[in-house]
């Protein structure tokens, strides 16, 4: 059983690794257990965007210009654009967290 547990962790680990889909996962998780943020997070509701954010399964403008085949740096911040901010950054999990306006 350990076995199979590791060569599964080592799996995982290279996924996350070689995926720039994953890029903010594997900022944020670099050990495969269990999150305690699931355990406090009041509602369902907070645990589906936590976890919406934490996987990249979400309606920011860097996932949905993947889909779009839309280059990385035109993936820009709509709030910021309609705040007509010069040269708004790319709409990522990182801006929208930390530094939108």
């Amino acid at each position: 059983k350990q076995k199979v547990e590791e060569v599964f962790i080592e799996s995982w680990r290279a996924s996350i690794n070689s995926s720039s889909k994953l890029s903010f996962y594997s900022s944020v998780k670099d050990e495969f257990t269990w999150e305690s943020y699931l355990d406090h997070a009041r509602s369902y509701l907070d645990r589906r965007a936590t976890s919406q954010i934490r996987c990249s399964s979400h309606k920011m403008n860097v996932e949905i210009g993947r889909y779009k085949q839309i280059n990385r740096t035109e993936r820009t911040c709509e709030h910021c654009s309609s705040l007509g901010i010069p040269n708004p950054p790319i709409e990522d999990e990182n801006h929208v967290l930390h530094s939108c306006s």
